[in-house]
């Protein structure tokens, strides 16, 4: 379909006089096509809506060569024309996006559906076990409830997925509950482990210590009564010498002359130092 039937325009009618004719032709443009409906729910309709949008395509295009004719033939007007074109077609560009963004949001959320749907079935084959994504996908699936798209098979689709991927969440997140517990007990049981190997060691510690400190006692006890009996046996040694060198020296005065009583009170007078300048050597 033609919009505007530009091979009867003339660039000079379009671009040129005190009065150029671009924006009467943007807005027949847009007159002319505001007249058709912007149906999105049916495939005609969108088929239609894109066979506009391709048209007004169109008419921009052979409007634009009329400028760009326009231009060869009146250098001195370059300027001006340049403008009216940029003018032209950011217009019409506008327009045909504005016109257009039904669809475009319609195609936008096919696709936004086609990912999710995609996503559910990666989270019931368990390919993906990202709770924050699943949960994101969920709020997107609830918000997409326009009524004009209600009736699409994707749609519906993705609904049934979602609820078997919610049931599928609700599985996961027992799992991370379960695996989280498992991990604390065991968290738990290692420091308990922990603790008792820990006091069991100072308990060996402790044990070990006291070993020492009563073998160190019995030693010393043991040292001490060896010293006692080894000084006890000298003493009787030396009793037993002191004796017998006691004897001979009583032996020595009895056959002085003496009487065995009296060389016993002189060795002995001797013993104890009571004579002068006289001591007995053992």
């Amino acid at each position: 379909m033609d919009i505007i039937n530009t091979e009867a325009l003339k660039a000079d009618d379009v671009f040129g006089g005190e009065t150029p004719r671009v924006e009467v032709l943007v807005q027949q443009v847009k007159n002319i096509v505001s007249k058709h409906d912007q149906d999105v729910t049916t495939r005609e309709g969108r088929d239609k809506l894109k066979s506009v949008c391709y048209a007004i395509a169109r008419s921009k295009a052979a409007l634009d060569n009329l400028g760009k004719d326009y231009v060869d033939g009146i250098k001195a007007q370059a300027k001006k024309t340049d403008a009216q074109r940029k003018y032209l077609r950011e217009s019409l560009d506008q327009f045909k996006t504005e016109y257009r963004k039904p669809l475009t949001e319609w195609e936008n959320h096919q696709e936004q559906i086609k990912e999710t749907i995609l996503f559910y079935k990666e989270v019931l084959n368990f390919q993906s076990l990202d709770l924050q994504e699943i949960e994101k996908r969920s709020e997107f699936s609830t918000k997409y409830a326009l009524d004009q798209f209600k009736q699409d098979q994707e749609y519906t689709e993705m609904l049934d997925l979602k609820v078997k991927a919610n049931n599928h969440l609700i599985y996961l997140k027992e799992i991370a509950e379960k695996e989280r517990k498992e991990k604390e007990e065991l968290e738990q049981l290692r420091a308990e482990k922990k603790k008792r190997e820990q006091e069991e060691r100072e308990k060996e510690i402790a044990k070990k210590a006291a070993d020492f400190e009563r073998k160190k006692v019995e030693l010393e006890q043991k040292q001490k009564k060896e010293k006692e009996e080894l000084e006890a046996k000298r003493r009787a040694e030396n009793e037993i010498l002191v004796k017998q060198k006691q004897k001979e020296s009583i032996e020595s005065f009895v056959l002085l002359g003496f009487t065995e009583a009296e060389a016993e009170k002189i060795v002995d007078a001797i013993a104890n130092r009571k004579i002068k300048n006289v001591n007995i050597k053992y």
